[in-house]
């Protein structure tokens, strides 16, 4: 099995390293190239050009939106995600997010933290982004035994991002908890 494993690999590996200079792999040649499923007038295919177009104008918006929020231009890019009503898919999360950012630069706590717990942003993608304002959120507001949890989750999700394992946040919380009275000693 092993072996059938590492002879495919390096069939494959050598396959792409020809194809560079001498054209049309073996595999190629054989599988022949992709055609949409037969339909009535194609419209499969241009179904699927139209959401690859539509995905990539909504990259590009966002994309604007945060180059404001970059920029500091924070109403610029509030009024930029208000207007782009946008119901479903991995935009709205991306959206959601961005307008927790903003919230909490301006120091509207709450209205930060409704965003950032919307539910379409706990899921394991989006997780590790947010969880940290999540929980400096929970802090600031006051919600001590909220911000316990959400860090744990945080903490399993972040900590091997971390070169420091999140030190200045556990300090953050511990002091907030007093769980180490001598904590800053």
């Amino acid at each position: 099995m092993f072996k059938k494993f590492v002879l495919t690999l390096t069939i494959l590996f050598s396959q792409s390293l020809f194809a560079q200079g001498f054209g049309e792999t073996y595999i190629a040649e054989n599988r022949g190239k992709f055609k949409y499923p037969k339909n009535e007038d194609g419209l499969l295919e241009s179904e699927f050009k139209r959401k690859m177009q539509q995905n990539k104008a909504i990259q590009q918006r966002l994309g604007a939106i945060k180059y404001e929020m970059i920029n500091g231009n924070l109403e610029r890019a509030k009024v930029m995600l208000l207007q782009s009503k946008y119901a479903e898919g991995f935009s709205r999360t991306i959206q959601y997010r961005y307008l927790g950012m903003i919230h909490f630069i301006e120091g509207n706590y709450k209205l930060s933290q409704k965003y950032l717990t919307h539910k379409s942003l706990y899921n394991i993608s989006t997780n590790d982004t947010i969880c940290m304002l999540r929980t400096l959120n929970f802090i600031i507001l006051n919600r001590v035994p909220e911000a316990k949890i959400e860090w744990g989750r945080c903490l399993d999700a972040t900590v091997d991002k971390s070169p420091t394992q999140h030190v200045w946040m556990n300090t953050i919380l511990k002091l907030k908890v007093n769980d180490e009275p001598n904590i800053t000693e």
